[in-house]
């Protein structure tokens, strides 16, 4: 970067070489340019996008000194003044010329400083600090904050300061080299070097090396590739940038880094697998080995894993209960249920579990009607008075009940079909009657296969609902 200060005259400033201590070299445009004209012909004058400030505000406020019109300039004076330009974040940049009014105090001591902070500039780097203003400096930096401090002199009242132009030169963002012609490096975090195109910043996540061309290897990944992939990756390595397991993880492992252990209860190749089996359902996340391998919960045979079911017919711990009267002893294997709750097997009292047996006394309560001998259909109260009996006593006794005739259709279909649409009525509180004789039909076709006894069952419902007044307003 060169740096030159220049007053505003049609003379060219004079050339003032800084000593060795001032720690920088000097040396002259080689396009032979003066530093007021390499100044107008920039086209990448960062200064002209930035910020300005001056203290004191002053006279002339600080916004003329990047106008582009270099015969309106900033003015201010005080013990102390500031001027700082503010590039809004860190640039590469390769020059800088400040044009003064021609009677710009140029004696006493003159500090540039360059910092990536606005309120610590002196902990920054110094550019220039001397006696003079030198005509051009060459050096190359990064930063954000330039900042120019004039000292008071002793001997004078105060320091004026009167900026018409300052310019901040250098490569656009993204580019580097001595005509700014090359790009910098896409995987870098921010800018490059403006000398070499090496990342200033490091580089973004995944990617190392100065120019950020290599990716993380070593089952690395991440910023500066300092992070190490999990080794419950499936196929190692991770990806370099996000650290995901790109074909799964291990047994046992979930997430997209494989970080993550299966929930309780879970276990296996994307815990997929349960532990059911285990007290607590508390098992190895890996393999499902119980944590208590003591005992097992109901309806698994006693084992390490507790992973294998009690047989058709068991239930209970360790399976050691039988239920003997569900039908074809199918039951829940935990606490034993009957798959089938509608009926139990023989010898065994109607209930969920079928697991009462039958005492072996046993009452069964006979119904017959003496009024119908004949083929012909009875009156419709003998049937309905059958029919409240047996279903008053089936109430009370919860058992089964059997139906038998002399040719185990024509009055046991007939009774069979009263009894449903009667039971069907009370649960609905409406009843088709064609809809519950076909059903009947579907698995008896010998029953109601007269259209008398069709008839018949309308008489009955209409005599049943006028009698007991239950369907006043249907």
């Amino acid at each position: 970067m060169s740096l030159s200060f220049v007053e505003h005259s049609t003379e060219a400033p004079p050339t003032v070489a800084p000593s060795a201590a001032d720690g920088f070299a000097v040396s002259l445009p080689s396009d032979g340019l003066k530093p007021k004209q390499m100044f107008e012909a920039s086209i990448y004058n960062l200064a002209s996008y930035s910020l300005v400030i001056q203290n004191p505000s002053g006279s002339l406020p600080a916004i003329l000194a990047i106008d582009g019109n270099k015969n309106s300039c900033s003015k201010t004076q005080g013990l102390t003044i500031i001027f700082q330009v503010d590039l809004k974040k860190a640039r590469a940049v390769t020059e800088i010329f400040v044009i003064f009014v021609e009677h710009i105090t140029t004696v006493g001591d003159h500090i540039v400083y360059a910092s990536n902070t606005s309120s610590s500039w002196k902990n920054g780097t110094v550019l220039h600090k001397g006696k003079a203003l030198p005509a051009e400096v060459n050096f190359f930096t990064v930063f954000r904050y330039l900042t120019f401090e004039p000292l008071h002199l002793p001997q004078q009242p105060f320091v004026i300061l009167e900026l018409c132009e300052i310019g901040v030169i250098g490569c656009p963002p993204g580019h580097y080299g001595s005509n700014c012609t090359k790009s910098c490096p896409k995987k870098c975090q921010g800018p490059c070097e403006p000398e070499n195109g090496n990342c200033t910043f490091g580089c973004i996540s995944g990617w190392t090396g100065e120019k950020c061309g290599q990716a993380c290897n070593g089952g690395k990944y991440g910023k500066d590739c300092l992070q190490e992939c999990s080794a419950n990756c499936l196929t190692p390595p991770c990806d370099h940038i996000t650290g995901e397991c790109s074909n799964g993880c291990n047994d046992g492992w979930l997430g997209s880094n494989c970080t993550q252990t299966c929930i309780n209860g879970n276990f296996g190749t994307n815990c997929s697998d349960f532990c059911d089996g285990c007290l607590s359902f508390t098992c190895n996340h890996v393999d499902g080995l119980c944590a208590d391998k003591n005992a097992c919960n109901a309806g698994y045979v006693f084992g390490d894993y507790c992973n294998k079911e009690c047989s058709i017919g068991q239930f209970a711990t360790n399976c050691s209960e039988i239920c003997k009267g569900c039908r074809s002893y199918m039951c829940d294997n935990a606490d034993g249920l009957c798959d089938d709750t509608d009926t139990c097997n023989p010898g065994y009292f109607y209930g969920d579990y079928c697991n009462k047996a039958c005492d072996n006394k046993r009452i069964i309560q006979v119904f017959k009607t003496s009024d119908w001998h004949s083929p012909t259909i009875p009156s419709t109260r003998i049937i309905l008075d059958l029919l409240k009996s047996v279903v008053i006593c089936s109430k009370s006794q919860n058992g089964p009940i059997t139906v038998v005739c002399r040719d185990g259709c024509t009055k046991s279909g007939l009774f069979v079909a009263l009894y449903l649409i009667l039971d069907k009525m009370n649960i609905d509180e409406e009843i088709d009657i064609f809809q519950v004789v076909r059903n009947i039909q579907t698995r008896r076709p010998e029953f109601l296969k007269m259209c008398d006894q069709y008839e018949y069952c309308y008489r009955c419902i209409k005599e049943y609902l006028e009698g007991e007044s239950l369907y006043a307003n249907t």
